[in-house]
């Protein structure tokens, strides 16, 4: 492997577990592994990856049910997601056909119009936007809270599920969910038992506090992204709340800086897609904060190596 730059540095003969690529949400995870995958590089991730979360599944199984009824799998999912009012015992008298009385009448009938609401989508609407319709329909979002990080991240999955949909948009309804979807199986059957001696870990910044590597890539330093200003974010704050997010920001960017034994490669995008928008990011503020002594440009212009 070599990641060396312009200059005299590199990491050619580096063991893959002495490298850690960092990012800052962990819905970036999903363009790093398909693109670990296209180049034949063994990585895992440190975490839960993009198919396997939970919210990403949830909606893929909401799609699934809807082509295919019996699909008893991702039925059983997302029968009572969000909350509707059917537990374990009325689902178990669903999918045994027993009798139902005129309550639990209603409660399937919903649930079952909304599959049926999902399907017409799908058969009709290109792949992203068919799964911001999916969005709507199940009101899946309301669960999530813009004041809580987790729920942000998990808001932040699905955004990048729908924008990773529009790769398939030019293909006729349904064929760009079923595409999705084939997608989505392929992914999740990677094997997961890597053997971490041999593989590159990518992790959020959170998730690597207390783990060292020689090496270590930053992905994605944009304002908006890192600092962190999507969904909740600095954005929402004013005056000295602002200050003291942004501080936190700050030393979650510090953590990030201190994980590399000897040297740090510092990668941005200057257009990024996000929610399906292209836009046009500027370079976080945190770059500022490095004296220029210690920055080495690399092959690529949007990358900068630390001395």
């Amino acid at each position: 492997m070599d990641c060396g730059s312009r200059k005299r540095s590199t990491c050619s003969g580096v063991k893959p577990h002495a490298i850690a690529v960092l990012f800052r949400t962990n819905a970036q995870s999903r363009v790093l592994e398909e693109k670990f995958l296209e180049a034949g590089i063994p990585y895992y991730v440190v975490g839960v990856k993009f198919y396997a979360r939970k919210e990403i599944k949830d909606i893929l199984a909401y799609l699934r049910a809807s082509l295919n009824p019996h699909d008893l799998i991702s039925i059983k999912r997302i029968i009572n997601i969000p909350v509707r009012g059917i537990g374990k015992v009325l689902m178990a008298k669903y999918l045994s056909r027993s009798t139902l009385t005129d309550a639990e009448k209603r409660k399937i009938h919903d649930f079952e119009a909304l599959l049926l609401d999902i399907k017409h989508g799908v058969q009709k609407l290109p792949a992203s936007d068919a799964i911001e319709a999916t969005l709507k329909k199940t009101n899946y979002l309301t669960m999530f809270s813009p004041e809580v990080e987790e729920d942000v991240m998990r808001t932040g999955n699905l955004k990048e599920l729908a924008a990773l949909a529009k790769r398939f948009d030019q293909r006729s309804s349904p064929e760009g969910i079923l595409a999705l979807l084939e997608e989505a199986a392929l992914m999740s059957e990677q094997d997961t038992m890597q053997d971490k001696a041999k593989s590159i870990p990518l992790t959020t910044v959170h998730a690597a506090k207390g783990l060292e590597f020689d090496h270590v890539f930053i992905a994605g330093l944009e304002d908006g992204l890192f600092p962190h200003t999507i969904f909740g974010g600095l954005s929402m704050h004013t005056g000295e709340e602002e200050k003291i997010r942004l501080e936190e920001e700050r030393r979650l960017f510090y953590v990030a800086l201190t994980r590399a034994r000897k040297k740090v490669w510092l990668s941005l995008a200057l257009f990024r897609t996000v929610f399906g928008e292209k836009q046009v990011n500027m370079p976080s503020r945190f770059l500022k904060d490095i004296p220029p002594r210690l920055i080495n440009y690399a092959d690529t212009e949007n990358t900068i190596e630390l001395l």
